[in-house]
C-alpha cells in the first residue's frame, strides 16, 4: 500500500498590506521542493517575481480589499499549491503640505529676508544705481539659496512614515 504524504505550503509574508506599499512573500524551499508558479487575485492588484529571488514574489495592491495569494510547488513528480488571505488596507499617513507652502509655514524667515533683499534691489533697479544685469545676478543666487533651503528641509519630511509615525515617546505636534 502507497501511502500518499500531506505536505502543506505555506506562505510566509504578511498578512496586512498597505494599499500602494510592496510586500514580498515567499515558500520554503528545500531539497527538490521548487516553486514552479505565483498568482494573485481578489482585487488590484500589481505582481511581479523578484528579479534577484525568482521564488520569491513582490506583490503591490493598488486599492483596499481581500486578496488571494496563491502558490504551485513541485517536488519531484507531485504538485502542491499554496493559499494564503491577504489583507490591503488603505493608506492612512497625512500628506504634508507642498514645497511652497512648506517654505511659507517653516521658512517665513528665509523668505522675509529674500524679499526684503529684492525690494531693495527692485528699488536700486528702479533709481538706477542698480544695472538690471547685477539686480539679476544679485536675485539669481538669492533663489537658488532658498530653493534648496526649501528642498533640505522637506527631506526630513520623508522619514516620518517610514519610522512609524513621530517616534516612540514623542507627541505629535
Amino acid at each position: 500500500m502507497i501511502m500518499a504524504r500531506n505536505v502543506a505550503v505555506v506562505i510566509e509574508g504578511p498578512d496586512t498590506v498597505v494599499a500602494g506599499d510592496q510586500a514580498r512573500y515567499r515558500v520554503a524551499v528545500s531539497g527538490t521542493r521548487k516553486v514552479e508558479s505565483w498568482a494573485a487575485g481578489g482585487g488590484a492588484v500589481t505582481q511581479a517575481p523578484d528579479p534577484a529571488h525568482p521564488d520569491e514574489l513582490l506583490l503591490v495592491a493598488d486599492e483596499p480589499g481581500t486578496l488571494t495569494v496563491t502558490v504551485r510547488v513541485r517536488e519531484g513528480m507531485t504538485q502542491y499549491r499554496g493559499m494564503k488571505s491577504v489583507t490591503a488596507v488603505p493608506d492612512m499617513t497625512t500628506a504634508g503640505p507642498p514645497v511652497s507652502l512648506r517654505l511659507f509655514l517653516h521658512g517665513w524667515g528665509l523668505v522675509a529676508v529674500a524679499v526684503l533683499i529684492i525690494g531693495f534691489g527692485g528699488a536700486l533697479d528702479a533709481l538706477g544705481t542698480l544695472a538690471p544685469a547685477d539686480f539679476i545676478a544679485l536675485v539669481t543666487p538669492l533663489a537658488a539659496l532658498i530653493a534648496v533651503t526649501a528642498v533640505a528641509r522637506g527631506t526630513g519630511d520623508g522619514s516620518r512614515r517610514a519610522s512609524g509615525g513621530h517616534g516612540a515617546g514623542r507627541p505629535g505636534p
